[in-house]
């Protein structure tokens, strides 16, 4: 069977500058001499070679086209010819039926962030992320137990949490797990590995473990359930004059955490704090920034700057904070056209119960930091005639409960603002209206039931479940539903919308306005 090697030159067609080798069998030649190789010349309009023998008798011809593949729609310029290279793979390589486009990809994206060669951008393949966005929440469905893969390839149980199903079932520390559900573990990355353990609560997941010690592997049967992961701990006891709280990870229910932790300290006697970040690896840089403000009243808590020297201000509770974030918005794009206010900070709790810092925390960021914003940028929008104000206020202000009443004050003035700075500009060319989201799929509404869930000694994932099927759309909403409709009251294709209120609720809201 004759082999041809080609380098440098498509099958049928091509256009792009990079070579391709790859290998093309001609059933039925025979070749009397080894195998040759054919380097055509690119220029040439049709190649043809020699054969060896007169028993073979022809080659393929190969003709480059001058055009090149047309992209599709959307393809930016610069990666056409990445797109072509893709294109010619998977439609005319010999082995394309074994092809895997998930692995194409990942190549890709791995090639391009190699030629960055910047050691703090990386890449995070959709597994991973999901198990470290899974992390972030502060809770994991899984067995609950800290593993670490070993040098020969073991995976070794470093200790099972306390309480946790992977204790109840038996699991030791020491613990050498060689299969998961009859999967053997050697060969497997830590990743891999993990990924096979974890699943939904209530699953089970049958180990193979051997135990220190022992001669012969078990089968030990694990129920997996809700794992808490905790970023708040507390070292010191309570009457001492100095508090020490570790913080051992940055997850989005850590300030909160932290902020229950100070009360209680401070309430049994402490004079002082100590914090501890030791060995913390990091996490959710807004958990970071809700810590921060636990302690700065005033001033900016976050500056970030990105490559080209922009900052923005992450804190909208002050004054400076909202003009810094518009003039570095001003002075990098000429302008504003835009504005889309959507923050949130406060947390539910009983009426009965509820400290006048939580109705501030909601006031001082929502409430107050959407009319500093809205202040400061029409101005500029008045320059242009034109400009779209969009305030997230959410439903809860028309549908106030006892355990909600921070958020619905500051919503109640969102909407009361939102008609108030539309009679303002409508003259302007500037449209402001506000979009109610009921409760929404996010780690936010996670957060707002935290207390209830605690409460009634419950899961939040049910009490969200149960909320989601009283409604008439039978679920919760996905930011990305919400994030549409954003888009379009800020387009230009929206005229004729005037401090309009539209709310997003699956149909909850049975009360007007």
């Amino acid at each position: 069977m004759f082999k041809l090697l080609l380098v440098g030159v498509g099958f049928k067609r091509i256009s792009f500058a990079a070579a391709i080798a790859t290998s093309v069998i001609a059933a039925g030649c025979q070749a009397t001499s080894p195998e040759e190789v054919i380097v055509p010349s690119p220029s040439a309009e049709v190649v043809t070679a020699s054969p060896a023998s007169s028993d073979i008798p022809h080659l393929p011809q190969f003709v480059p086209l001058d055009e090149p593949l047309e992209a599709p729609l959307g393809v930016p310029e610069e990666l056409e010819t990445v797109w072509e290279v893709w294109s010619l793979l998977t439609e005319e390589h010999v082995d394309r039926s074994d092809f895997d486009p998930d692995v194409f990809t990942e190549a890709a994206i791995r090639g391009m962030i190699t030629a960055l060669d910047d050691p703090h951008t990386n890449y995070i393949p959709p597994t991973a992320f999901e198990i470290e966005n899974e992390d972030l929440l502060g809770r994991f469905e899984g067995i609950g137990a800290n593993v670490s893969m070993r040098a020969d390839g073991g995976l070794l149980v470093v200790a099972p949490l306390v309480g946790s199903p992977a204790e109840q079932a038996g699991i030791r520390p020491g613990d050498l797990v060689i299969e998961v559900d009859g999967e053997a573990i050697l060969g497997l990355s830590l990743l891999e590995a993990v990924t096979k353990i974890r699943g939904p609560k209530g699953s089970t997941v049958n180990l193979l473990v051997l135990h220190i010690g022992d001669q012969n592997p078990v089968i030990i049967k694990v129920k997996r359930g809700v794992i808490p992961l905790e970023s708040v701990i507390v070292r010191s006891e309570p009457g001492d004059r100095i508090a020490h709280i570790r913080i051992t990870n940055f997850f989005t229910d850590t300030a909160y955490k932290l902020s229950d932790s100070i009360h209680e300290a401070v309430e049994s006697g402490a004079e002082g704090i100590v914090l501890d970040v030791r060995n913390n690896p990091g996490g959710l840089l807004s958990s970071v920034v809700d810590i921060v403000s636990l302690f700065i009243d005033d001033g900016l808590v976050l500056y970030e700057v990105d490559g080209e020297g922009r900052g923005i201000s992450i804190d909208l509770r002050t004054q400076e904070g909202c003009q810094a974030a518009v003039s570095e918005t001003v002075d990098a794009f000429g302008g504003v056209d835009i504005l889309v206010n959507c923050a949130g900070s406060a947390r539910g709790g009983d009426i009965l119960d509820l400290g006048t810092d939580l109705i501030d925390d909601a006031l001082g960021l929502k409430s107050y930091g959407y009319l500093r914003m809205s202040q400061l940028v029409i101005p500029h929008m008045r320059q242009n005639s034109w400009g779209r104000i969009v305030h997230i206020a959410g439903g809860a202000g028309t549908s106030p409960e006892r355990g909600n009443i921070p958020v619905s004050l500051a919503n109640v003035a969102i909407l009361n603002m939102t008609r108030s700075l539309s009679d303002a500009v409508s003259g302007d060319g500037i449209l402001v209206n506000a979009i109610c989201p009921g409760f929404t799929n996010t780690q936010r509404a996670r957060d707002l039931q935290q207390a209830r869930a605690e409460k009634e000694s419950r899961d939040v994932e049910e009490i969200l479940q149960e909320i989601g099927s009283r409604l008439p759309a039978g679920r919760l909403a996905e930011p990305e539903e919400v994030a549409r409709v954003v888009a379009f009251v800020a387009s230009e294709a929206c005229s004729y919308l005037f401090a309009g209120c539209i709310y997003m609720d699956g149909g909850g809201r049975r009360s007007t306005p």
